[in-house]
């Protein structure tokens, strides 16, 4: 029988579950490791049945969702139910035998995280060429001492941060603040509705107002996702930090993420755009171009680059798109991925969560799988062959209609040709050995 092509992204995302469970009862992995990954698996399931299940439920008299796929809402939820149930009980199992091994042990094991690869960041370094950090495999305190030196240089004239989590107890709050009493203008944006962090950020709100840091005020009908630093200054070229995961050095320790560093005044225009339309709730594309930014035009642009693609593999030449995410299921980009599979274009497909796209569909020109190894894959990666002359691009945004329609996202396309080899390799690893692209990313990044 031949696979559907489409696939409801709820079972795909409790396929990631499983995958997380998996984890949790490795021998392999340290004790405290694995109650961490069953820690994430309790999360998980909890957000997404209030962010999933209920919205199914909700939609039973419809009978239909998404409009691609002939899964019905009341079928759909009975094979919810069935895996959770299932789930939670191999959860309990797996609790029950840590908490035996601990005891067994008699002592509390301390997480083990992995050594970080040389990468010295200073002003000085990146204002002469960009400069890409891959957490965990680089470390945060990179970051931290960055804004450090930021903070004290007297050249700095003022630093605006948009930030969506923070750690407890955060470093980079605590360099912003210092900023602020050395005489720098501080500007942030703090998500107040990211979700299980509305607290702990309206807290954070009030703490950096109370010290003199400047709060944008919150986005009505959208949140703003996008992580991204301005600083600039009186002499030295302004620099940006556009970062696929948090400002947050906690999440940084196992989560792998990217965050890009420049001084091109290209970007940074395109930055200081992004924030004056998070400031006034109105802009255009020319305001922060080259970046590509949701909600106005991420799903329109990376359509037009899958049609390049298209026309590429229709005239006889190699043709190919890589999209590494944590979400696939916007229905017009699927569609046209699916269309681009059709018409001979290489399709790789690395998604860590939901996904619309069947996994048992199988095609010559198709890859599709995910990764889930000892650091959770967060980084969002795209790259089209564009006809030798690659173009690859990361961001915060996932494939999805939350992230493309009702938060502000920034994608940006890598210009150092350095960076685009690092992450062109990256990306193959993650495509031809997935189970050991982590250590194979830990090696490479060992040679820089």
């Amino acid at each position: 029988m031949t696979k559907p092509l489409y696939f409801p992204p709820e079972l795909s995302f409790l396929d990631f579950t499983e995958q997380i469970l998996g984890k949790a009862q490795d021998k392999s992995v340290p004790v405290l490791e694995r109650f961490w990954f069953a820690d994430i698996y309790t999360k998980n399931i909890s957000e997404f049945i209030r962010s999933r299940v209920v919205p199914i439920k909700n939609k039973i008299k419809t009978n239909r969702l998404y409009g691609i796929q002939d899964t019905s809402a009341s079928k759909l939820l009975k094979q919810i139910r069935q895996r959770i149930v299932e789930l939670d009980v191999k959860r309990s199992e797996i609790y029950s035998s840590l908490r035996k091994e601990l005891s067994q042990d008699n002592k509390v094991p301390a997480l083990i995280w992995p050594e970080h690869n040389p990468c010295e960041v200073s002003l000085d370094n990146v204002q002469d060429k960009d400069i890409l950090l891959h957490f965990p495999y680089h470390s945060f305190e990179q970051i931290i001492k960055l804004l450090e030196e930021v903070a004290d240089d007297t050249d700095t004239r003022s630093i605006t941060v948009s930030m969506y989590r923070l750690a407890p107890d955060s470093a980079v709050v605590e360099r912003l603040i210092k900023a602020v009493k050395n005489g720098k203008k501080v500007t942030a944006y703090v998500e107040t509705e990211a979700r299980l962090d509305e607290k702990s950020n309206t807290n954070y709100i009030s703490l950096m107002r109370t010290n003199g840091i400047r709060i944008i005020p919150k986005l009505d009908g959208w949140k703003v996702h996008a992580k991204l630093i301005l600083i600039k200054f009186k002499e030295k070229k302004s620099l940006a930090i556009i970062s696929t995961g948090n400002l947050h050095e906690g999440t940084a320790q196992s989560y792998s993420d990217i965050s890009l560093l420049t001084c091109d005044p290209h970007i940074t225009y395109g930055v200081n755009g992004v924030f004056n339309f998070i400031r006034k709730r109105e802009g255009k594309w020319a305001d922060w171009y080259p970046l590509v930014v949701s909600p106005v035009d991420v799903r329109e642009y990376f359509i037009q680059l899958i049609d390049n693609e298209i026309s590429y593999a229709r005239g006889g030449t190699k043709a190919e798109i890589i999209v590494k995410c944590n979400g696939l299921t916007d229905v017009p980009l699927a569609k046209k991925l699916i269309e681009a599979i059709k018409a001979g274009v290489k399709v790789a497909l690395i998604i860590r969560g939901m996904n619309i796209i069947n996994p048992n569909y199988t095609h010559d020109n198709l890859i599709n799988h995910r990764i889930v190894d000892r650091f959770l894959e967060h980084a969002r990666i795209f790259s089209f062959y564009n006809n030798r002359n690659p173009r690859i691009y990361l961001g915060s945004a996932d494939w999805m209609g939350r992230n493309l329609d009702k938060r502000i996202e920034v994608t940006v396309e890598i210009q150092d040709k350095d960076i685009k080899t690092m992450l062109d390799k990256i990306l193959r690893f993650q495509i031809d050995n997935p189970t050991k692209a982590q250590g194979k990313t830990q090696r490479l990044l060992c040679q820089k």
